[in-house]
């Protein structure tokens, strides 16, 4: 009787043992629930009352934009923000189709324009093709041409995989002795902002690449074609392979227009098929590297880029300036400086100096 009235007052084993009294008395049925360390067998461990859930807050913090570090300029980037290993990072499954669809279509093009015979059924007066040159010993024409796709395929790689001007941090810049022989000196008194993805110091006209994973100086645009940012290092790079592309493309159209005569017979069509696709392809590309070639010429004349010029009513520093277009120096001074400077520009000196504030 009195282990019985013990028990019901909360006392008996449970209490000698330091368990919590349970619930059977009361009507209600006791949910077993394991602990962390698991719980003896046979024992019902208490319920825990569980507030509001912090994985959902996580969750949500998580598809925030990270907010710039408090700490000083040695701090390390967070945790989540993973840089690539190479200058262009790892090449992606992405980064390896387009490169070998590029050289699958200008190797396919320039092979099947040498090898076509495009002067055996069209009228006699039309020019001969490649190959026929190559048999009547008059090398000079298809060797220029095939140099001339080399180079293009060439280019092509070397710009896809460079550095486009990756913006180093602190650490890695104080490693690399190259770098503070190109990288340009701020002055002191400018103060830099930090970019809150890469955590590094931003300069002027660099922008972060979410596909990249870096920041980039003197940002372009991220070209999907080649798998790689343009920026201040490719940029010019980028422009000589536009053109030699152009080049090929324009010769390899004219190859293939001088050899296509019309007439209303399936015969023709079934001789010419490859060769009047292959035209197609040629005009829709040139139409493509004209326009862009043209566009970039005009933008690197004004001394701006693709980012600058579509985004110009978000970019503070553009906002913020008396002059449309602080950078713009001359058509030939900005011409000398894209092409033929061989070291990385300090923008803030320019645009403060344009904009006659003291540096």
């Amino acid at each position: 009787m009195e282990a019985r009235r013990c028990e019901g007052k909360g006392g008996g084993p449970r209490a000698a043992a330091g368990l919590p009294p349970t619930n059977a008395g009361r009507g209600r049925k006791e949910t077993p629930v394991l602990t962390q360390g698991g719980a003896e067998p046979g024992v019902s461990a208490p319920r825990l009352s569980v507030g509001p859930q912090p994985l959902r807050g996580g969750r949500r913090a998580a598809l925030r934009k990270p907010a710039p570090s408090p700490a000083g300029p040695g701090a390390a980037p967070p945790p989540g923000a993973a840089r690539p290993s190479g200058p262009a990072g790892a090449m992606g499954a992405g980064g390896l189709w387009a490169r070998a669809a590029h050289t699958a279509l200008s190797g396919g093009l320039a092979l099947g324009l040498f090898l076509h015979r495009t002067g055996e059924a069209g009228p006699p007066r039309r020019p001969l093709n490649l190959q026929k040159q190559v048999e009547r010993g008059e090398l000079l024409q298809p060797l220029i041409f095939i140099l001339l796709g080399l180079c293009s395929v060439l280019l092509y790689f070397k710009v896809s995989l460079m550095d486009p001007g990756f913006v180093k941090s602190e650490e890695e810049a104080d490693k690399s002795e190259e770098q503070s022989m190109v990288t340009p000196q701020v002055p002191s008194n400018i103060k830099m902002r930090r970019c809150g993805y890469c955590m590094v110091k931003q300069p002027m006209r660099a922008k972060h690449c979410q596909l990249c994973q870096h920041c980039v100086r003197r940002y372009d645009h991220h070209c999907p074609w080649i798998e790689n940012c343009v920026g201040e290092k490719n940029h010019p790079l980028f422009i000589v392979y536009l053109s030699a592309q152009l080049v090929v493309l324009l010769w390899g159209g004219h190859v293939a227009w001088s050899g296509l005569y019309f007439e209303q017979s399936w015969e023709w069509l079934q001789h010419n098929i490859l060769l009047l696709m292959s035209f197609l392809m040629i005009v829709i590309f040139t139409i493509v590297v004209l326009l862009l070639l043209i566009s970039h010429l005009y933008l690197i004349s004004c001394n701006t880029t693709t980012w600058e010029f579509m985004s110009h009513h978000r970019i503070s520093y553009l906002r913020h300036s008396e002059l449309e277009n602080p950078f713009d120096q001359g058509v030939i001074l900005n011409l000398w400086r894209f092409f033929c400077s061989c070291h990385l520009t300090a923008w803030e000196k320019i645009y403060f100096h344009r904009n006659n504030e003291p540096v």
